[in-house]
């Protein structure tokens, strides 16, 4: 039997679901209140940004892919037997317990956490945002500056600015 946990459809088909799900993971590992390592199943999506962003969470859990035939709860996913533990968010949208309740707080409960117990800086990007950092504008000081005045005037972007 393998010793870790299974997490099926890990944190949903999009890229808000899957930052906001994968920030919660991180938060549950760093504050050792995860049970288990944890193996991700999730369905491969066409979109680059969305595999990047799970590329970028690789140290957090290992990544399987979950085929498109067992998207859906209407049938055990093999692919979890022997797992000491199954989480299954397959069709979360559809559970009642995520009506009405932060989306962060919801992947947190499905995980085994209480979120009341997670401090507010945990339930904010803290794992993601370090890895992409936006690179510097390649304008000089001067025109960044410039720049700056331009956009706090109300003027549109930077259109006033011509460095």
């Amino acid at each position: 039997m393998d010793g870790r946990v299974a997490i099926v459809n890990g944190f949903g088909r999009t890229l808000g679901d899957g930052i906001i799900g994968l920030q919660a993971l991180h938060a549950v590992r760093a504050l050792g209140l995860l049970r288990r390592e944890a193996v991700l199943f999730r369905l491969v999506m066409p979109s680059p940004v969305i595999e990047g962003v799970y590329a970028a969470a690789a140290d957090l859990a290992e990544i399987r892919v979950l085929p498109w035939e067992d998207a859906t709860p209407a049938r055990p996913f093999a692919g979890a037997t022997g797992f000491a533990e199954v989480i299954d968010m397959r069709d979360f949208a559809f559970d009642p317990d995520f009506r009405g309740v932060a989306m962060i707080d919801y992947f947190l409960r499905r995980l085994g956490a209480d979120p009341a117990s997670v401090p507010a800086a945990w339930k904010r990007n803290t794992w993601l945002a370090p890895r992409v950092a936006a690179p510097a504008p390649a304008a000089g000081g001067a025109c960044r500056r410039r720049c700056r005045r331009v956009s706090w005037r109300g003027w549109s972007g930077i259109a006033g600015c011509r460095c």
